[in-house]
């Protein structure tokens, strides 16, 4: 296979393996759009799963609280009775450090209650609030799961058009050469490069003169030697050099005309 048709077809493969790259990329973020969301329900799940659990510690703790006011509350009344039953000061001293202890373990036990009371409020909020974003996201997963298999399905068929017309072009192509650009491609995402105006189009680094004029003469492939990507020369596109007649035209136009003139 000559230079000329080597060039040729790394050019193709170079187009197709920027085709696949972005069919993969494609790919990749439908998968990972259904598994985001997949992955947020499983997170909200464990986290309704522990605020259940949270809820349920703290109404335990509740209940205990409130049990121990009622018995607390029994004992207040107890010993109002032995107040009233007191027959000398001491005794009535000894009963009313008795209630003011007993009233004071019924205010801790009052106040942590209604903390509790507060913290399960927030707790279920938050539990509702959770309920209903995993059943709005379970929702939207349910609704695009059919658009999004679809898509994958028809992502994965092109893609597998396009590897299988890879794997054609590169028949009867130059192993060695396919091997130095597929490494090439591994490391910086392309394998080919234009060289155009003593430059590499991709890196942009100034090529060394002698090397610039062995790629113009197009009898051998040379890599660039900053990226290593295979070099071919670009000449100067048609476009510009149309426009570079045309404006020599003008030029040469008005020059006659001034002359003319005078």
């Amino acid at each position: 296979m000559s230079i000329r048709d080597q060039i040729a077809t790394l050019k193709s493969l170079s187009a197709l393996d920027a085709g696949i790259a972005a069919i993969q990329a494609d790919l990749d973020k439908e998968r990972a759009g259904i598994g985001d969301k997949l992955s947020q329900v499983q997170g909200l799940s464990m986290k309704i799963e522990r605020l259940l659990e949270s809820v349920r510690a703290m109404e335990s703790t509740r209940n205990e609280l409130v049990s121990e006011m009622r018995q607390t509350s029994t004992l207040l009344e107890r010993s109002r009775e032995k107040m009233m039953r007191c027959r000398n000061e001491r005794e009535a001293n000894a009963v009313q450090r008795e209630l003011e202890e007993l009233r004071r373990l019924f205010r801790e036990r009052e106040t942590e209650t209604q903390k509790l009371v507060g913290l399960i409020d927030e707790a279920r909020q938050d539990l509702d609030k959770s309920a209903a974003e995993r059943d709005e996201l379970t929702a939207q997963v349910d609704q695009n799961e059919g658009q999004t298999t679809s898509r994958v399905k028809e992502l994965e068929a092109h893609l597998a058009a396009e590897l299988a017309q890879r794997q054609t072009l590169l028949a009867g192509t130059d192993k060695a050469l396919i091997r130095k650009y597929d490494a090439v491609r591994a490391r910086r995402g392309s394998g080919l490069s234009a060289a155009a105006d003593g430059r590499c189009s991709t890196c942009n680094i100034s090529l060394p003169p002698m090397l610039y004029q062995r790629i113009m003469q197009g009898v051998e492939l040379f890599q660039c030697p900053s990226c290593q990507r295979i070099l071919f020369f670009a000449p100067p596109a048609p476009a510009a050099a149309d426009d570079e007649a045309e404006s020599a035209a003008a030029s040469e136009a008005g020059a006659e005309g001034a002359g003319a003139t005078s």
